[in-house]
């Protein structure tokens, strides 16, 4: 009897909940780079990207080789208006931070968005630098995904332009940028069949005491 409650118990509780993929990682197409991000050269780097739905960002990441001074950024996250090539609107997200100084060792950056929320579009997820350096991007000279592209402003660090003038692709064939963009996990749900189990250890425990005083 109690390995048929057993059984009945097991086959009462739901799997989990499977945790959120990333929604774009082009990391493993990185054969390219992009140059060169920093004071006085091109301020702004940055990939455009397509959402379908309303969906929290939790972090973006970026492949980055400085030229062994750190380079100081902020980061960002604005709408991206794809007609006139430029961001739109306001700043939707914004920090800031810097590379390592490395000396073109090619190091994962990842800006932690908390849980941004947003809703379908396209965005523009971007560093801009805010101090004097040479850095080379990780990058792919295919296409790799299908809802951006690498862009770039050449604003000398002037963060007004960033809605007021054209931003350019790579001429060099950088397409994308070796980039990844990750969702909030999503939640798990509390086990419907836990007060189940419960009730059934219980009536175990009884059982089992039963035994012991017959």
């Amino acid at each position: 009897m109690q390995r048929a409650l057993l059984l009945s118990l097991a086959l009462a509780l739901p799997a989990g909940a499977v945790l959120a993929t990333p929604l774009v990682n082009t990391f493993g197409a990185e054969n390219a780079s992009a140059l060169f991000w920093g004071l006085p050269d091109t301020a702004a780097y940055g990939q455009t990207f397509t959402l379908e739905a309303a969906t929290p960002i939790s972090n973006v990441s970026f492949r980055i080789g400085d030229d062994g001074t750190a380079i100081g950024y902020m980061a960002y996250v604005f709408a991206w208006d794809s007609s006139r090539a430029a961001v739109s609107g306001d700043a939707l997200f914004s920090a800031a931070g810097s590379t390592a100084g490395v000396n073109r060792a090619m190091t994962t950056y990842t800006v932690e968005t908390g849980g941004l929320a947003l809703g379908p579009g396209m965005y523009v997820a971007f560093l801009e630098a805010t101090s004097p350096g040479a850095a080379v991007w990780g990058a792919t000279d295919i296409d790799a995904y299908a809802g951006g592209s690498f862009v770039f402003q050449n604003n000398g660090g002037d963060a007004s332009q960033f809605g007021r003038t054209a931003w350019g692709t790579d001429p060099f064939g950088a397409q994308d940028l070796s980039f990844a963009i990750n969702g909030v996990p999503a939640a798990v749900p509390v086990a419907p069949a836990l007060p189940l189990l419960a009730t059934g250890l219980a009536a175990l425990a009884v059982l089992r005491r039963r035994r012991r005083a017959g």
